[in-house]
């Protein structure tokens, strides 16, 4: 998957447009979703799904899939969410009862998650607009801009390149185990998993010692220097309707938090 998303962030329409705009609009829309009403977090919604798939090209499976794929952690954390224990009768739906007490789904819990579902789809919704429409490499140049340490942007870098040594060799491992008649199905998978996890951490540091021993015969010296900025400016039609809208949406808010 990551490798995946990567591909994706380099293939998009907006892949070459300015890293620092698209961040900058992201991190708004982030603060509208997080502070905003229903409504609003509704349209930053369905607006950023448009800006991901519509505008920068992304396609729709893989969108719905990361998206689903992160809305997991949510339904898991539903049940502490929604179940409450309760002394005598009180009011919500009762999945169970013993002795004086209850289990049950109140009113206010169901209300509390279903907003809290709409605020984690619209904050990820935020974090995948820049995922997929920013290469990584933008992504440390904005970094660089915003004046961070070098050795942050020299570890964040480094780290996501070991996440790619660590998927090709769980990827190789597993290759390898099946090869040599490793059983299959899902016992047998979760079994030689666990059997891999010991050897996998140290066939990745061999990978990444070797990785390093490359970067010193390149000339590394301390300091991993940037390439130039290549990327273009956002076209003026994207950048209209970025402010125009965020406006719009924040005359909205403020118009429901008035009435409220």
């Amino acid at each position: 998957m990551l490798r995946r998303i990567d591909s994706l962030s380099y293939q998009g329409k907006l892949s070459s447009c300015s890293p620092l705009w698209k961040s900058g609009f992201a991190a708004v829309m982030f603060v509208m979703a997080y502070i905003g009403h229903p409504p609003v977090q509704l349209a930053v919604w369905i607006w950023l799904v448009l800006w991901t798939v519509g505008y920068g090209g992304v396609p729709w499976k893989p969108y719905a899939s990361l998206m689903a794929a992160s809305l997991l952690f949510y339904i898991l954390s539903l049940p502490a969410l929604l179940i409450e224990v309760a002394p005598g009768p009180a009011q919500g739906m009762v999945l169970l009862g013993w002795g004086t007490h209850v289990l049950l789904v109140t009113p206010e819990a169901a209300e509390r998650a279903e907003e809290l579902l709409l605020r984690v789809g619209v904050c990820l919704s935020c974090f995948l607009f820049l995922i997929l429409t920013t290469p990584f490499t933008g992504l440390l140049k904005v970094m660089e801009k915003l004046r961070l340490p070098a050795v942050v942007i020299e570890l964040t870098m480094i780290m996501y390149r070991f996440l790619f040594l660590l998927g090709d060799t769980a990827a190789s491992m597993m290759l390898a185990r099946r090869l040599r008649g490793g059983g299959r199905g899902f016992r047998a998978a979760v079994a030689d998993t666990a059997a891999l996890a010991g050897r996998l951490f140290a066939k990745t540091m061999e990978r990444y010692r070797g990785a390093i021993v490359g970067y010193t015969v390149r000339g590394y010296e301390g300091t991993i220097r940037m390439g130039p900025d290549a990327s273009l400016p956002m076209p003026v039609r994207y950048r209209v309707e970025g402010w125009v809208g965020t406006a719009l949406l924040a005359v909205a808010e403020l118009c429901i938090r008035l009435l409220n």
